[in-house]
């Protein structure tokens, strides 16, 4: 039993140091190229992938994680009408989950049909009447691909060091888009008011994935402070800091919140000395331009005017407010379908111009998509994790705050933005939650029957 998981693990190395060779050229690649020369990698890319998944599935995974993070430039590039390799990364994301299921069913746990159920119930029926039944396809498959991500680590972590590993995984995929930040810093024609993306469509989801990563990297120093040799202790600190400036430079204000609340937090819990140095960081922060510039944005175009341009956050309360008083009664018990906010935003935006705006809200999305049913699905979707993260608690107190502080910054900055359209965020986020709910699980069986966290056979 015990030499299973470290088989798997060998298999995993050998499928990683492939998608890492080939995936470590792909971001300076395609922003050389043109797309045309671009979509010629889908067929071999699309080869290589089916040739892992037979070789290996859960390592097809491990390496879909590592690697994807920096997959974004190539997978935009790829996309056509018809897809692209994103689709068939999702698809085959899919296909890994069924196979582990079906290979294992008895390891299936009905705790993961009760936190999904309600939730893709619901858009299952907003799909069939989403007013663009294509997209709400695509919509309704990436969403099933978050809980493909959540079953494959929910069956695969037996042990906290495997929890850990997992954990890796995901810090270590930081590597190259933090690599290409740096050179997408360095060749900015100016750097006046620029927003670091890095290998992501969006600065806001290169700023929640670094903050993702700064969290885990947080965990691993203080999870395992007797493992790690002091000359690594030191790169893990270093690297963490220089993702934090990485941060900043994406000028996401959100982010920056959930960070700074995350180690004021962590302070107040575990360690209160802290709370002087983490003081002291908005304050060194406020001395850049940038920080300065969009905490000033804040107090200036707050209120609609002819001559008055709304700040991002006025902007939003502006569309919420438009979208809420614009649903009939009736559909406000189910929706207009996937999709429907942005096909509709033009009809009740007065500053949409035409464009399909997204809701920049994830509750007032759902809520307008999939109506009062589909946002009471979602949110209990979000209650069930969080009360099974809660049950780890009494095992391993740090484990659980982490997890439940990664739920709860997720839950925040989805106020604010579009956080289920995200996908790549979302896998590394179900991935890392899934872990810890599978640990959590795996602790209520030990109090119950005395077993043990051994790996899984």
């Amino acid at each position: 039993m015990r030499t299973v998981y470290p088989k798997l693990m060998n298999k995993t190395v050998g499928v990683l140091m492939i998608v890492i060779l080939i995936s470590s050229t792909i971001p300076v690649l395609i922003s050389a190229v043109d797309q045309h020369i671009a979509l010629a990698f889908v067929l071999p890319v699309a080869l290589v992938v089916a040739f892992l998944f037979a070789y290996d599935k859960v390592g097809l995974l491990f390496a879909i994680i590592v690697s994807r993070a920096a997959l974004d430039i190539f997978l935009e590039a790829s996309r056509t009408s018809f897809g692209g390799v994103g689709g068939l990364l999702n698809l085959f994301v899919i296909l890994i989950a069924l196979c582990v299921v079906v290979e294992k069913p008895f390891l299936y746990e009905k705790k993961i049909t009760g936190i999904w159920a309600p939730f893709f119930l619901t858009a299952a029926v907003g799909v069939m009447i989403a007013p663009e039944l294509i997209d709400a396809v695509r919509t309704y498959l990436a969403l099933i691909s978050n809980m493909a991500v959540f079953v494959v680590v929910f069956y695969y972590v037996r042990s906290v060091e495997q929890f850990q590993k997992i954990v890796r995984l995901v810090v270590l995929s930081s590597v190259l888009p933090a690599l290409f930040a740096v050179y997408e810093f360095l060749t900015s024609a100016s750097l006046d008011g620029v927003r670091l993306k890095s290998t992501f469509a969006h600065p806001n989801i290169f700023a929640f994935y670094l903050n993702l990563v700064i969290t885990l990297i947080f965990y691993l120093l203080k999870s395992s402070r007797e493992m790690i040799p002091r000359v690594n202790r030191t790169v893990l600190y270093l690297y963490m800091f220089f993702l934090i400036g990485l941060l900043l430079l994406t000028q996401t204000r959100s982010a920056w919140l959930a960070c700074f609340a995350f180690f004021v937090l962590y302070s107040l819990v575990f360690e209160r000395r802290l709370l002087l140095y983490v003081a002291f960081v908005p304050l060194i922060a406020l001395l850049l331009p940038t920080v300065q510039d969009r905490i000033i944005d804040l107090g200036t175009g707050n209120e609609l005017g002819r001559e008055v341009q709304l700040n991002s956050f006025a902007w939003r309360v502006v569309l919420w407010q438009s979208a809420l008083s614009w649903i009939p009664v009736d559909r406000y018990i189910y929706g207009f379908g996937i999709g429907g906010f942005r096909f509709h935003a033009p009809e009740f935006f007065a500053l949409a111009t035409g464009y399909h705006w997204s809701a920049h809200n994830v509750y007032v999305e759902i809520l307008f998509d999939l109506g009062i049913v589909g946002l009471l699905a979602y949110l209990w979707m979000q209650v069930k994790v969080t009360a099974i993260l809660c049950g780890l608690w009494d095992h391993d107190r740090f484990t659980t705050f982490i997890a439940l502080l990664i739920v709860a910054e997720y839950l925040i900055v989805s106020a604010s933005d579009n956080m289920l359209s995200y996908l790549v965020f979302n896998w590394y986020f179900w991935f890392v939650v899934g872990g810890a709910c599978a640990l959590a699980c795996l602790a209520k069986r030990r109090t119950s029957d005395d077993s043990h966290f051994a790996p899984m056979s």
